[in-house]
């Protein structure tokens, strides 16, 4: 389960993808086109050519457009660190008064 932040940006993602135009590049690969920029997305190794998913651990909107495509949801492949168990875990500890 993530963050209602996370979960958030990724609805927000969501009603942007039919903007975009997905291609298969070859089987892991995919060019994710808007206007007259396209990005490729490598879904084998989580690599996106717009850096975003590699900056916030967060996938962008064209990680998203390949995702639905596949029938998968985006929530899966958020990084850990945004997920509700790490955050309760983390602020778990009792912190003494000095």
């Amino acid at each position: 389960m993530t963050c209602p932040r996370v979960n958030e940006d990724l609805m927000k993602c969501e009603t942007k993808i039919f903007d975009y135009i997905t291609r298969s590049s070859g089987s892991p690969s995919y060019e994710v086109t808007y206007a007259k920029h396209g990005f490729v997305v490598d879904i084998d190794k989580n690599h996106f050519s717009c850096g975003m998913w590699q900056l916030d651990g967060m996938p962008c909107v064209h990680a998203v457009c390949v995702y639905k495509s596949h029938n998968k949801g985006p929530k899966k492949f958020v990084h850990q660190d945004f997920h509700k168990s790490t955050w309760l875990n983390v602020y778990s500890q009792f912190l003494e008064p000095l």
